[in-house]
């Protein structure tokens, strides 16, 4: 017997509906139900087509069921989640007809829908994010193109930059995932970069059951899963389920996705398909994010924009893990990957010193591909860190920023959310994950850290071991690892942990804020434990370049010239390079290590992954090149402040110029306390 509910299938950007064609056959001919998918106008090879025309299509698929009388699921996955929710906009069961007893945010046309016509009843998303209403795909990004495509302004079409048997399939058997890349089309920009009149948050008007990829390396699983305790808190009905697969398990496990359908089917329409199992395997996992409740007290309107904009910090550090798990992934990802002598993957933990090595610059003319600033308005976040009111009284110059004056330290980079967007985007969680193949240290460790001290705020990458982390500001995620606890602290003064502490010790892009780095790392000699390991990461931020193409800019000498005075005169300086080595041997470690980098800014590089770094620096220096010059130049140096505005121009022109082969230098050096 034919149930009188549909399934519209939804694919994802560059797929075509057939993708789900091993779910339809064993809905269809198992279990009688009747499945319509959907190709997308975006993936027929018209680099014209929008989103409003794949919203259109589904909905023209989804009114010919509902004028029929019959109700409609819709399944979705990945970008084809924006579209189906923005599709469900007035076909949601009116309030009067809702057998929910939940109130729905459905507009007009949806009144006028009668019982004898159907309804959108519920939504199967499948590795996807959770659409709001006036935001395109790309502003849910920031508007931050994802290192896994590439704006190709020439054909109007994003190009993926990874291989996909590795990226979307790599659970698959190998021919498997070989057809299904064949399979794969082209993608139109318009539909990810516009639209976001037609995009609706679908999900609130009606019940939702989420189908999580745990092994995704397109869509991180911690990402997924935090955003499941957002939109719960926001009002949405999601039922959390989870799979061991990867971004696509329509293809993978097949068999789990139609359990999940089935129940999901009797939970929606409060009947059982046809041969339903007595018994359904179902791996629910009630999902409550930490901190949750700090969002519930914000009022819940339904415009999307500000609710986004009050979820402001939870879509960054969403942003933050997503790009940081790219990074992670990106080894054996990209279509190309050669290792050449210039790769820092020729030896897993070392690196070529800066001059023993060129840099080879791809041919490149001037960079064309601005990214987009993110349209997202700033909202004032408020600390859930016990601290004291003072802490929070930031400077504020010139409309920027800065941590509380409370503290010693004289740290020159604001703290406000463009600075701290701008360190999202592209921090050394990201870049230098790519550099070093994955890992964020150097030092030989080992497995069993029990406690890790990060100076200069940390992640997740000891799960099983306790982290501290600390900064000047408590600007740090709300939500965040089990195991990881954010403190307030200046690592100038006396540290307060007792000593032989923490296994290990990690400081991070301390230039231009230590006065004594003797000091500095007599301190953390103190917490180490015996046959603990320390390690230090600073930027020599001088702009340098192998075939003198940064040396010949003037911006790029003037931006020099600016730290050079700007640390004399605070009399922390920013060029630490000769310091570390020196202070860590006075501090009493032994075994001690040097080993530098060169980080190219901008992706004119051959070599696909320090393109692939450069284009992340790149992102950073765009996005918030104020944020790192305003208070040197204006305050410190109180330089002509009528040449700032000029001086900012200029570096972005040059940022952008990929015949400039800039790079600067990353030195690691780690040691070890005896025994």
């Amino acid at each position: 017997m034919s149930s009188k509910t549909s399934l519209v299938f939804v694919p994802g950007a560059w797929h075509k509906p057939s993708c789900y064609s091993k779910v339809m056959e064993q809905l269809q001919n198992q279990h009688h139900l009747t499945c319509i998918p959907v190709t997308l106008p975006t993936t027929m090879d018209d680099p014209m087509a929008s989103f409003k025309d794949d919203v259109d299509a589904v909905r023209g698929a989804i009114r010919q069921e509902t004028e029929k009388g019959r109700d409609v699921i819709v399944i979705t996955h990945s970008y084809g989640g924006t579209v189906g929710n923005s599709a469900v906009k007035g076909f949601s069961r009116p309030p009067e007809l809702s057998t929910s007893g939940q109130s729905s945010v459905s507009p007009s046309t949806s009144r006028e829908r009668n019982a004898e016509t159907g309804h959108v009843v519920g939504i199967i998303p499948i590795a996807t994010g959770f659409c709001f209403t006036g935001l395109t795909f790309m502003d849910h990004f920031l508007n931050i193109t994802p290192p896994f495509f590439r704006v190709n302004k020439k054909t109007g079409y994003a190009d993926l930059t990874v291989r996909p048997q590795k990226f979307f399939y790599h659970d698959l058997p190998p021919a498997e995932a070989d057809h299904a890349t064949s399979m794969l089309t082209t993608q139109s920009l318009k539909a990810l970069f516009e639209g976001r009149e037609y995009s609706y948050s679908g999900w609130l008007d009606v019940p939702v059951w989420f189908i999580g990829t745990v092994e995704d390396q397109g869509l991180p699983i911690l990402v997924q899963r935090a955003q499941i305790g957002m939109v719960r808190v926001l009002g949405g009905r999601v039922v959390y389920t989870e799979l061991k697969t990867s971004h696509s398990p329509f293809l993978s496990q097949p068999k789990q996705v139609v359990q999940i359908v089935l129940q999901a089917f009797e939970s929606f329409t409060g009947t059982r398909a046809d041969d339903t199992p007595e018994t359904l395997e179902l791996a629910n996992r009630p999902f409550i994010p930490l901190k949750s409740q700090e969002l519930v007290s914000v009022p819940g309107d339904k415009d999307g924009l500000d609710t986004l904009g009050r979820c402001k910090s939870v879509q960054r550090e969403n942003l933050q893990s997503m790009f940081r798990y790219y990074a992670l992934l990106s080894q054996g990802l990209h279509t190309k990957s050669p290792t050449g002598p210039s790769s820092p993957a020729s030896g897993p933990r070392s690196a070529p010193s800066p001059q023993a090595e060129l840099i080879p610059a791809a041919d490149n003319e001037d960079d064309v591909r601005d990214d987009a600033d993110s349209t997202l308005e700033t909202d004032a976040d408020s600390s859930t860190a016990s601290v004291s009111s003072s802490i929070l009284h930031y400077r504020s110059i010139q409309g920027r920023t800065f941590h509380s004056d409370k503290f010693v330290t004289e740290y020159s980079f604001p703290n406000d959310e463009q600075q701290l967007e701008s360190v999202d985007i592209s921090s050394s969680h990201h870049y230098l994950t790519v550099l070093l193949d994955g890992q964020l240290y150097l030092a030989p460790i080992g497995d069993n850290v029990q406690k890790a001290l990060d100076v200069g705020t940390g992640s997740d990458q000891f799960p099983q071991a306790e982290v501290t982390a600390t900064d000047l500001s408590p600007t740090q995620p709300k939500w965040v690892p089990p195991n990881v606890r954010f403190e307030i602290d200046d690592a100038t003064e006396t540290w307060t942990w007792k000593d032989n502490t923490f296994d290990f010790v990690h400081m991070r892009y301390l230039f231009g804020a230590i006065q004594d780095w003797t000091a500095l790392y007599q301190q953390a000699y103190r917490v180490c434990t015996p046959g603990g390991w320390v390690e230090s990461v600073e930027a020599d931020i001088h702009f340098r370049s192998d075939d003198g193409t940064a040396e010949e800019q003037e911006v790029y000498k003037l931006c020099n010239k600016l730290y050079e005075e700007g640390g004399k005169a605070i009399g922390r300086t920013f060029f630490v390079h000769d310091l570390q080595p020196k202070g860590m041997e006075e501090a009493g470690f032994v075994d001690i290590k040097t080993v530098d980098y060169k980080i190219p800014i901008g992706d004119w590089p051959k070599d696909p992954r320090l393109a692939e770094v450069g284009r992340f620096v790149k992102l950073t220096l765009e996005n918030d090149m104020e944020g790192y010059t305003l208070l040197l130049w204006n305050n410190v140096l109180q330089w002509p402040k009528d040449e700032y505005q000029v001086f900012l121009m200029q570096s972005r022109k040059a940022l952008r110029n990929r015949k400039i082969h800039g790079y600067f230098v990353v030195r690691y050096v780690y040691g070890r306390k005896p025994e």
